[in-house]
């Protein structure tokens, strides 16, 4: 997953804090990063805007069908 501008970003960013329950960012690495927890954020931003292949999962299935909608939309701008 890649953010290629600012409104990707700022619609990530919108995604992610419309998500209920926690939404995890997962490295190359196996490290993990709650994108819903304050502490954890910024630097699972950091890493999400630096590698290429991080992943993100969330459990919630509501959740998971806001990430699909925010992939949709990157994918047809």
């Amino acid at each position: 997953m890649t953010i290629n501008n600012e409104k990707e970003l700022k619609l990530f960013e919108s995604t992610i804090e419309s998500c209920t329950d926690p939404v995890w960012l997962v490295t190359s690495t196996g490290k993990q990063y709650d994108l819903k927890n304050p502490m954890e954020y910024h630097t699972g931003m950091s890493i999400l805007l630096d590698e290429t292949d991080p992943e993100i999962f969330t459990k919630s299935r509501e959740d998971m069908n806001r990430l699909y909608q925010y992939f949709g939309m990157v994918r047809a701008a």
